[in-house]
């Protein structure tokens, strides 16, 4: 981050971010509905998914402290 962010932009980038992730979790159901993925690709993707989460969750409420 720049010099000029603030927590609370930050805050705000890492929210988008978790949005983003969140929008991931649907276009792998999708993937699993469509076949793209079977589902054990897809449990592996999901266990990712979640560790992203918890981590932007994390970061979230660290930042938003400051």
């Amino acid at each position: 981050m720049s010099k000029q962010a603030s927590a609370k932009d930050v805050v705000r980038f890492i929210r988008m971010s978790l949005g983003s992730c969140d929008e991931t979790r649907i276009w792998l159901k999708y993937a699993v509905d469509l076949g793209y993925l079977n589902a054990e690709e897809y449990e592996q993707f999901h266990d990712d998914y979640c560790e992203v989460g918890r981590m932007l969750t994390g970061l979230i409420k660290r930042w938003s402290t400051k």
